[in-house]
């Protein structure tokens, strides 16, 4: 797929994704207690989720600019559009609208099946509905799971729900 093609089947709905996230992230994380560094000189717990957010709904931000700014110099905006591309758009959408609800299960299934397995099931779900192929999915989603464990466990001292199974990591 040239440059060029892909700039004209851009969609906005990844920025509007992004954006709905990084508010959500914002909202769960306004009842953690500290802001800024903890009492080991360690970043407290709410600088993560703050930053994060603040840096999704950035790219977001850039997301929905990129595509008005592609919409406005291919004619789009003005109503242009054919039905294979309305199609495609359609497509993209619902796939933006499955990824909020699989988030939204996982954010509610986080207390009973705990981090790592659910971020593990998530992470890998998430991305075989991005089409990607499952070995690299799951390859990634163990990293990604890995990495979480080590940053949250280890350098921020911040303790990782367990859920019903109680796994250690």
């Amino acid at each position: 797929m040239s440059e060029s093609s892909l700039g004209k089947n851009r969609s906005g709905s990844l920025g509007y994704v992004l954006i709905v996230f990084a508010l959500i992230v914002l909202y769960f994380s306004r009842d953690i207690r500290e802001l800024g560094f903890g009492n080991n000189s360690d970043p407290g717990p709410m600088l993560f989720p703050v930053g994060l957010s603040i840096l999704i709904a950035f790219g977001g931000a850039i997301e929905i600019y990129a595509n008005w700014k592609v919409k406005t110099q291919s004619g789009e905006a003005i109503g242009l559009v054919d039905e294979s591309s309305a199609l495609d758009v359609k497509n993209k959408r619902l796939r933006a609208g499955a990824l909020m609800g699989l988030f939204l299960v996982y954010i509610l299934a986080m207390p009973y099946v705990g981090f790592t397995l659910g971020t593990l099931v998530f992470a890998t779900a998430m991305m075989m509905l991005l089409k990607i192929p499952w070995k690299m999915a799951l390859s990634v989603s163990v990293a990604l799971t890995l990495v979480v464990n080590l940053l949250f466990g280890m350098l921020f001292h911040v303790p990782l729900p367990s859920g019903i199974f109680g796994l250690p990591f």
